[in-house]
């Protein structure tokens, strides 16, 4: 039965390192068949190898996590003041590329008229940002971000909009991570407790290391849809990790 249920530990790994090869040594270190706490630590082991060299072939990946409670992250574009941004709500993590060529790209259909005084447009018509912001709101911002801004001890963090369910999806070789998201603004003497609505849908090419985010106060399936219809380009300019050292950024929809 343990040796059952040791396969079945590594069933939906993927490793360079044989199973046979871990089991051996896990025999070698216990009599008779091996424990469940030795066949968990074989499987532990050939998970962390896995990661190794899942790295090292460079196959990478956007992870996240819930912020610590007083974590701080220091405001990079400030260099005469050490001053911080804290109560982020999630944190995200960048398995990535040294390098990464920038991009630009072109929305198919947006939820909102688009006011192009308050985006980054080339002569082209080919975006690096651009916002759908007016007197009403916030309906789509779109923004683009690199792993080699992030890979130096770099944070890309949600400051103000505390998610939902965190969905992860595969799309043509992107892994996109979407959620709905809620901002609250607390009650003062002169107003009651704010609350405002929104979406994030973030598309990572691993291989290339580029990330864009669509967010905004428009619904989840809008959002996704501005996403899906994306043209996105590279370009001949590069990023590289040894320009950047804690880089902090966050990705908050915003107004203003």
């Amino acid at each position: 039965m343990d040796e059952e249920r040791y396969r079945e530990l590594f069933s939906q790994l993927h490793s360079s390192v044989r199973e046979e090869e871990i089991m051996m040594k896990v025999k070698e270190k216990t009599t008779g068949k091996p424990k469940l706490a030795a066949i968990v630590l074989a499987a532990a082991m050939v998970l962390a190898l896995s990661v190794t060299a899942l790295a090292a072939a460079g196959v990478f990946s956007l992870g996240h996590r819930e912020a610590e409670r007083g974590e701080r992250f220091r405001l990079n574009f400030i260099t005469d003041a050490e001053l911080y941004w804290t109560d982020a709500k999630q944190v995200f993590t960048f398995e990535g590329p040294a390098e990464a060529h920038t991009v630009r790209f072109k929305p198919g259909w947006l939820p909102a008229a688009q006011p192009a005084r308050l985006s980054t447009v080339d002569a082209d018509g080919w975006y690096t940002r651009l916002t759908c912001e007016s007197s009403g709101g916030q309906p789509c911002q779109i923004e683009t971000y690199y792993a080699p801004q992030f890979v130096n001890d770099g944070h890309l963090i949600l400051l103000y909009d505390a998610p939902e369910e965190i969905l992860e999806e595969t799309w043509d070789g992107l892994q996109v991570i979407k959620f709905e998201a809620a901002r609250r603004i607390p009650a003062t003497e002169y107003r009651a407790e704010q609350r405002f609505d929104g979406a994030y849908v973030m598309l990572f090419q691993p291989e290339e290391g580029y990330l864009i985010v669509v967010s905004g106060q428009s619904p989840l399936a809008e959002l996704e849809r501005v996403a899906r219809e994306l043209t996105v380009e590279t370009t001949d300019e590069t990023l590289n990790a040894a320009d950047f050292q804690g880089e902090n950024r966050f990705i908050d929809w915003g107004v203003g």
